[in-house]
């Protein structure tokens, strides 16, 4: 099962609510439990999305980031239920179909993620950490050629995308190119030189992790 990057990410996924749509105070508490969850205080960070909820059931960005934060929790069948009504409520989010790919994932369920990546895709074309997750779903699928056209993709969009070069030479290897796989760990490296997944595939050529973007 492919790694996250202690990802979900929040730098993309805050969707702009309407000033109509919502009050001063939930808009201060949302941005409260966006400061908790970036610092990892993922406890202070709940309770403000829940109380977020309480008084707004249907508020996007609280039921998108509490989604993410059970994710980060562990909690993927939660995950996937929340950032599902996220979607519901706006289903013009990328980052959401993004994350509830990653859910889905972690879940055992690469189909279904990969059809939520390309919601996220049509939405936002240049997402590079889709891209990046959207390959590790095809490698799980056993579509090798699709997970490295896909890498190409997100290391084209971000040239300094340490996951997806690593992962680029998962896909590389997977398809017998061993050198080109070299060469891709050894990018990843020189950007990240204490990355110890890419050192290990590396130096073992009989064992990879995947890298996912959560």
């Amino acid at each position: 099962m492919a790694k996250n990057r202690p990802s979900i990410t929040l730098r993309q996924q805050q969707s702009q609510q309407p000033a109509q749509q919502a009050s001063v105070v939930l808009l201060t508490k949302l941005k409260q439990a966006v400061a908790y969850h970036q610092r990892g205080e993922l406890t202070q960070a709940e309770l403000l999305y829940r109380e977020i909820l309480a008084h707004s059931p249907k508020h996007v960005d609280a039921l998108h980031l509490l989604g993410v934060l059970q994710a980060q929790a562990g909690k993927y069948e939660a995950a996937v239920d929340l950032i599902q009504k996220a979607i519901k409520e706006n289903p013009s989010h990328a980052a959401a179909y993004s994350n509830l790919g990653l859910a889905l994932q972690k879940l055992g369920k690469p189909e279904e993620a990969l059809s939520s990546y390309h919601r996220a895709l049509s939405i936002k074309p240049d997402y590079a950490e889709v891209f990046n997750n959207r390959g590790n779903a095809l490698l799980e699928l056993a579509r090798p050629e699709d997970a490295l056209a896909s890498y190409e993709r997100a290391v084209t969009l971000e040239p300094c995308y340490v996951e997806a070069l690593y992962n680029r030479g998962n896909a590389l290897r997977d398809l017998k190119r061993p050198e080109e796989a070299l060469v891709s760990y050894n990018r990843a490296l020189v950007l990240k030189p204490d990355y110890p997944e890419a050192l290990n595939n590396r130096g073992d050529p009989a064992r990879f992790r995947r890298t996912s973007e959560f």
